[in-house]
């Protein structure tokens, strides 16, 4: 078998997590190179003969990590990045053998920025603007992108979006398989439990999330309650927007609804406790949301983390509409378009009386996207 290495420069933890499981499934030995940070979140991995860790400091640069890590490199057959958002110059310039692979995350702003530039912008942004044209920087990504033998996108759906719409961008680059992200890893939950618990995952902010309109929906079905409902924000909230938004939730406690959350960085053993534990993850998401000046889209150019969180632990969710799905795991999601369905659905999920029923339905239908069932057909 390859000795293939994964790298990961960002925090996607959740990401490296999903392929080294699969990896280690089929026998691979991995190099890992990643921050502490990241190891620590991989707690699971730890005590695995077949993972060689090597460890990097945060703010090293790119030229750097390549030339002390050269040798290590080169001992591998395969290069698998699972996130670097910049850096190819000093990748290229060491001119290593090995196959190179890079997981794409942002789709539209590293493969198509001009037509998705955001026309709605703050002063704050102008520099963006400029620096964006006067550096060119739509070749940078381009020249970015092709600097990989391979691409990958973070879904089928992403995949197929882009193929269906933007299949010219597509031809000078290859586009192999997508590398599967969201794995079914079989937890066992239990059915005794002082509370329903609700999860909304994620660190706090307004980008993305529209956390006003869960805040409303829970004031207005707060009275119809009739069991005990813990509703946790999993992420964390010290920061401006998450102060006062965490201020405008506390004003839910009351004798059924309580209010969980973070000030702080979780930890991954606290946010895979708090998952072990939920009988619902809520995603408040919005459809667009922007990366610098960039428009992306949720679902078709950029991936929920909270929904592999939702497939990975088989926790039933509540989605908007707009997110695209596999059809098996649609069963495992309610939908909403406005505040009212939201309303309507999340009075229908917690007062649901055939709950665990569903679950252990919800966890069969999911058995194709176990770890044994997708390496089947996995391969770099």
């Amino acid at each position: 078998m390859p000795t293939i290495a994964l790298i990961e420069f960002q925090r996607h933890s959740e990401v490296l997590r999903s392929v080294s499981k699969i990896l280690l499934f089929q026998r691979n030995k991995i190099k890992i190179f990643c921050s502490l940070i990241v190891k620590e979140d991989l707690y699971e991995l730890l005590e695995c003969k077949n993972i060689e860790w090597h460890v990097f400091s945060i703010g090293l640069s790119k030229r750097n990590f390549f030339q002390n890590n050269k040798e290590k490199l080169n001992s591998c057959e395969v290069h698998l990045f699972t996130t670097m958002l910049n850096g190819h110059l000093a990748y290229k310039t060491m001119n290593f053998k090995a196959k190179s692979i890079l997981i794409i995350h942002n789709a539209n702003t590293y493969l198509n920025p001009s037509t998705h530039i955001n026309p709605a912008f703050s002063a704050k942004d102008i520099l963006k603007y400029i620096r964006f044209f006067i550096i060119d920087q739509k070749n940078i990504y381009q020249e970015f992108v092709s600097t990989f033998d391979e691409i990958a996108f973070s879904s089928d759906e992403i995949k197929n979006h882009f193929h269906t719409h933007y299949s010219e961008l597509l031809k000078r680059i290859k586009v192999r398989n997508t590398i599967p992200l969201a794995i079914y890893e079989g937890f066992q939950f239990s059915e005794k439990q002082d509370a329903f618990n609700i999860v909304v995952p994620g660190t706090i902010r307004n980008e993305g999330k529209n956390y006003e309109m869960l805040l409303y929906a829970f004031q207005n079905i707060q009275s119809q309650l009739n069991i005990k409902v813990t509703l946790c924000l999993l992420g964390n909230a010290n920061n401006k927007f998450g102060k006062l938004l965490l201020n405008k939730f506390s004003t839910l406690d009351s004798k059924f609804l309580k209010l969980k959350s973070y000030n702080e960085i979780l930890d991954q053993r606290t946010y895979d406790s708090h998952l072990r534990k939920a009988n619902l993850i809520i995603l408040p998401l919005k459809q667009n949301f922007k990366v610098g000046i960039i428009n992306e889209q949720y679902g078709l150019t950029n991936i929920s983390g909270g929904v592999n969180d939702m497939i990975r632990f088989g926790i039933p969710g509540i989605l908007p509409k707009f997110y695209p799905l596999p059809s098996a795991v649609e069963s495992l999601v309610s939908r909403y378009e406005n505040q009212e369905e939201l309303e309507k659905v999340l009075l229908t999920k917690i007062h649901e009386m055939d709950y665990f029923e569903k679950r252990r339905d919800f966890a069969k239908k999911l058995e194709h996207l176990s770890i044994e069932n997708l390496a089947k057909n996995f391969e770099l």
